[in-house]
């Protein structure tokens, strides 16, 4: 039986990489090298890299809660996406950068007879597979307008098998307790838990990184929409800290900020926001149906809603988290979370706990069929159209509301 090591190279070539330089050189333990590049580049190369994943031990799913974040954040904003993602690492034979053209050209050995890998994507393989279903997903007209770069480690001239493995193993553990496995343990979140028991996307929400759906089968995978993102949406009805001259901008604008908010909240008046957590699967419904129904009032208003910044056409209808409502694009949340808080206009906080005065869907309807009448007017006459300065813009947040809280006094109350 022939026991002989088969190899073959594997040439991973990048295009376009920029501020590579060399970052640490160890006659030991190799040479650490860093560049940035388009994350269209890696979506070029796909076939290559796809043959270089064996060194990596994770079960990678796209569907995770942190992957979920990175694709909102290619989807909002993304500059961002290099700063706020620790990126790809390559374990590579050698590299070889080009700082005319800028092609990078890294060259991986494969031992075809083995399972485990010396060579390849050593981390980030959560963000490589972000990366390609981000592009895969967006219309071919649409891809030209993708400007994220994505951060570059690559390790050359690593030798020792035990080294790289234990190197690799380091790098896929190395994420610290986050605020919400700390906040899910001190039964912060469970108010959330009761609210949204028997929902249909009940076991979707991760209240800790990398939750699995079913906890007692590592097959079922991870659950895919972060506690946070929950919260910012309650944020939003947030009686007791915003009114009508303070809007939740931040809700938008820093998810670390809303965990804050929330465990600020529940050591101040846990039965308040207890009994503000059980409207939640209605913000949840609300917060979809007006994300579904941008697209068609924006298009009767003004211009084509494919055409507005950061809007991105999907190949084929997707359906949207916590409802059966379906969208054919990818909406900046910068668009949604000003209609979305707008709302809280409508709501009261009574003795039997908090209600909307009105049907918040129906109102909305309501307005859209009314020429001139719809809040989502507000969007489209904004000045600055980025959708991030939309979603941090607290002048809009003013304007959605008082537009909702006008039409309720003029038309509903008699």
């Amino acid at each position: 039986m022939n026991t002989e090591n088969k190899t073959k190279i594997i040439s991973i070539k990048l295009k376009n990489v920029s501020n590579f330089r060399k970052v640490y050189d160890s006659e030991e333990k190799g040479v650490m090298y860093g560049a940035t590049c388009p994350i269209m580049s890696i979506h070029d190369a796909e076939k290559e890299i796809d043959q270089v994943l064996g060194i990596n031990p994770r079960n990678q799913k796209h569907t995770s809660a942190p992957s979920k974040a990175m694709q909102e954040t290619l989807r909002d904003e993304q500059d961002a996406f290099v700063f706020r993602n620790r990126g790809l690492t390559f374990i590579v034979r050698n590299a070889n950068w080009d700082n005319k053209t800028g092609m990078l050209e890294m060259l991986c050995e494969i031992d075809e007879t083995s399972d485990s890998q010396t060579n390849g994507l050593a981390d980030g393989a959560h963000t490589y597979e972000v990366i390609k279903k981000f592009i895969d997903d967006t219309d071919e007209a649409e891809i030209k307008e993708i400007t994220a770069d994505v951060r570059l480690d690559i390790i050359s001239g690593l030798v020792d098998k035990d080294e790289i493995l234990a190197m690799v193993d380091s790098r896929n553990k190395s994420t610290p307790v986050r605020t919400e496995s700390k906040l899910n343990y001190e039964g912060v979140f469970d108010s959330i838990k009761e609210a949204l028991s028997g929902q249909s996307y009940e076991n979707m929400v991760a209240y800790y990184e990398n939750q699995l759906v079913d906890e007692k089968n590592e097959e079922s995978g991870y659950r895919p929409i972060s506690i946070n993102s929950v919260l910012s949406f309650l944020m939003c009805f947030d009686l007791k800290n915003f009114n009508e001259n303070k809007h939740p901008v931040v809700a938008y604008s820093s998810k670390k900020k809303v965990l804050e908010w929330f465990e600020k909240r529940f050591s101040e008046d846990e039965n308040d926001l207890k009994n503000l957590s059980m409207i939640l699967p209605q913000i949840l419904d609300l917060k979809d149906y007006i994300e579904s129904q941008i697209p068609k009032v924006w298009g009767k208003i003004s211009a084509r809603f494919a055409d507005q910044q950061g809007v991105k056409k999907l190949k084929k209808e997707k359906q949207l988290d916590f409802s059966k409502y379906k969208v054919n694009y990818l909406i900046p949340g910068g668009f949604v979370y000003p209609l979305l808080s707008a709302f809280r206009a409508f709501l009261e906080n009574t003795e039997n706990g908090y209600k909307f005065k009105v049907n918040p869907k129906e109102v909305f309807d309501q307005m859209n069929s009314q020429d001139g009448r719809s809040i989502i007017y507000k969007l489209v006459n904004v000045d600055d159209k980025n959708p991030n300065s939309m979603g941090k813009n607290a002048g809009l947040y003013d304007s959605c509301y008082g537009s909702l809280r006008g039409y309720y006094y003029e038309s509903l109350v008699n």
